[in-house]
């Protein structure tokens, strides 16, 4: 049974399985990492937003205060100017419009690894040399510790709950595609 399976997969001869499956796993993980940095960037854009509106929401109220148009506007005033000095210190420390960038710019460079980790395994596919899928295994794998570094670098804190979606989504389309 397993020379026939040896045998219905080209390419395996040329390279060791361990090697296939790193590829494989690659493959998956890149696919992955596009999704998953791609939902952080649109989730920290959503967080963005929500921030700027709640500041816009204390200063409105603070102008409506020195304008006296609501009454107990000591108390109004207050906590509009409470609420605007968090905001602003928040808006400032937390920086989710940089964090989106960032996950943003690294899911463009996963998509691009995305692509070379395709045409490697098509190449694997292909009966590709060993030495050359090596090399360009190698080669890929460290532009993923790369792109995946500016992350930590950049303070963005993973999402388990986004990065097992992607999981799913990505092992489902990637199984599809090369079924």
């Amino acid at each position: 049974m397993s020379a026939l399976l040896h045998n219905s997969r080209k390419g395996t001869s040329m390279i060791s399985d361990q090697l296939r499956n790193d590829i494989w796993q690659e493959l998956l993980d890149s696919d992955r990492f596009v999704r998953y940095y791609e939902a952080l960037a649109n989730h920290d854009r959503r967080k963005h937003l929500m921030t700027l509106l709640f500041l816009a929401a204390g200063a409105a109220s603070s102008v409506a205060a020195v304008f006296e148009l609501v009454p107990e506007h000591d108390v109004v005033r207050i906590v509009a100017n409470a609420v605007v000095g968090v905001m602003a210190l928040w808006v400032f420390f937390a920086d989710y419009a940089k964090k989106a960038e960032v996950a943003n710019s690294i899911s463009t460079r996963f998509s691009r690894l995305d692509i070379e980790w395709r045409s490697l395994w098509t190449a694997v596919e292909e009966e590709i040399e060993k030495a050359e899928a090596h090399s360009r295994y190698l080669a890929l794998a460290k532009e993923r510790l790369d792109a995946t570094q500016r992350s930590g670098d950049a303070g963005i804190v993973d999402s388990r709950r986004l990065n097992e979606k992607s999981e799913v989504a990505a092992f489902k389309t990637v199984s599809e595609r090369y079924a």
